[in-house]
Parts: C-alpha cells; structure tokens; sequence
C-alpha cells in the first residue's frame, strides 16, 4: 500500500475561498471533490458552499479518497462527507476509504444509506477484488480483470505487480 506525505500549511489548496472561484459556471458540466481538501479550512467550507450553489445545475461527484494523515479524527470525515452527500449525484469510494470511516459497518449498508440521501450513484473499488455499482434502480459487481499495474498512484512510481 503506498504512504504519502502532505505539507501544506498556508498552501493555496487549503485556503480556497468563495472569491477564489468567483466566476459563471453556467457552462460547468461537472465539478468532482474529494480527499483531505474536504476537511481543512477555509477549503472545506468553500466546497460544502460550492455543492450548496451547484446542486442540480451541473454533475456533482465525490471521492473521500480518506487521508487520515492529514487529519485523524475520522468523526470530521463522517460529519463532512455527511453534509456533502445529498449534494452528489455520483460518489466513488475505496473499501480501504470505507473501512477507515466505519470499521464496523458493511460497505452494502453505507451504500444503501447513501443512496437513501439522494446520491443518484455509488460505485465501490475493492481493488482485486473487482468493484460494484449502486443506483436506485440496480446493482452490478464486476470483476477485477488481470492487468501489469506500472503506476498505481500516478506518481511516477515505476514497480510491477500482478493483481
């Protein structure tokens, strides 16, 4: 499993504001959010704010893509991506991103309750082990076909492995 490291103090991803993205989405198609910018402050709220103003005008996506370093406390996650949901249209998690949020509960059961909140489509990776989509009206899980992954993280990282 790969380990990252994030320093960002005063750096601009966390400090967005409203201002920041002051412009005429009328021609937005999509907007996707995700990982530890959900969050740190003033950016969270700037994107909480963003899905309020964007909801039904254009696809809203969601990947918590869950960075305990950058902050620990997975109660600020639960809470966050709580107050996100009934903004997204589509949500992608990892099992690895589900397990850190609720350890004890099946991934099935934070779906359905996620659906239950208006998230028109839910898909779960589960790496190897193949991945799931969700919607209202049905359920598919597929297989994970067998590939030489070279880069698993984009990062340039040159290794092969076989899944």
């Amino acid at each position: 499993m790969p380990s990252y490291a994030f320093y960002g103090t005063g750096a601009a991803d966390r400090l967005l504001s409203m201002a920041d993205i002051a412009f005429d989405f009328a021609a937005v198609k999509g907007i996707h959010m995700g990982s530890y910018s959900l969050v740190v402050s003033p950016t969270a709220d700037t994107l909480l704010e963003l899905a309020r103003q964007q909801a039904g005008k254009c696809l809203l996506s969601l990947d918590p893509n869950i960075r305990l370093n950058v902050e620990p406390d997975v109660h600020q996650w639960r809470v966050r991506i709580a107050k996100l949901l009934p903004f997204m249209d589509v949500v992608k998690v990892s099992d690895e991103d589900l397990a850190a949020l609720y350890p004890d509960v099946e991934p099935e059961s934070i779906i359905a309750d996620w659906l239950a909140s208006g998230v028109k489509l839910a898909s779960l990776t589960r790496g190897s082990e193949g991945a799931s989509l969700w919607s209202q009206q049905a359920h598919v899980t597929l297989p994970t076909p067998r590939v030489s992954v070279v880069d698993t993280v984009g990062a340039g990282i040159r290794s092969k492995r076989h899944y």
